[in-house]
C-alpha cells in the first residue's frame, strides 16, 4: 500500500501533464489536520484556485467567510469531526458547496453518517486521480 506521501508525488508528476483553465477567482477552503494532504491539495490545486487552508474547528471559525465557492472538508479530524463542523459550517452557510473527504473506504458507519446530509461528493483520499479530482471540482463549481 502507499504512503499518502508516494501518492502525493505521483499527483505532482500527473499535474505536470494536465492543461488547466484558470479560475483565479475561485476560493476553496480546505479543511484537514493533516499537513501532508493539504500540502498535496495545495500542489495540485494552486494554479487554478485561492485557497485557505484550516487544520481545526478555530481556524475554520476565522476564515469561514461569504466568498467561499467550495469546502473540502475530512471527516475524521483531531478536535472535531467533519461531521460537527459541516453542521457547523451550513449554518453559517447554507447554501455552500461541501465535498468530504476521507482515509476511510468502506466505512459503512462514516457512510451512513453522512448520507442525509446536504453535501455535493464523497473523495477516498489517495483512491482519485488529479484528473478526476479537478473534474470533480470544476463541476461542482459550475452546478
Amino acid at each position: 500500500m502507499q504512503t499518502f506521501e508516494e501518492i502525493a508525488n505521483l499527483f505532482k508528476e500527473q499535474s505536470q501533464d494536465i492543461s488547466s483553465t484558470q479560475t483565479s477567482n475561485r476560493k476553496i477552503l480546505l479543511i484537514d489536520d493533516n499537513r501532508e494532504i493539504q500540502n498535496s491539495f495545495f500542489e495540485i490545486l494552486k494554479s487554478e484556485y485561492d485557497l485557505i487552508s484550516c487544520y481545526n474547528w478555530k481556524d475554520v471559525e476565522d476564515k469561514i467567510t461569504q466568498d467561499i465557492d467550495l469546502i473540502i472538508l475530512d471527516i475524521k479530524m483531531s478536535d472535531y469531526d467533519g461531521i460537527t463542523i459541516f453542521n457547523r459550517v451550513k449554518q453559517k452557510l447554507p447554501n455552500s458547496k461541501i465535498i468530504f473527504n476521507s482515509a476511510y473506504p468502506g466505512d459503512d458507519k462514516e457512510a451512513k453518517k453522512i448520507e442525509n446530509l446536504n453535501h455535493n461528493g464523497y473523495l477516498t483520499k489517495g483512491n482519485y486521480s488529479i484528473t478526476e479530482l479537478k473534474n470533480i471540482i470544476k463541476k461542482i463549481l459550475v452546478a
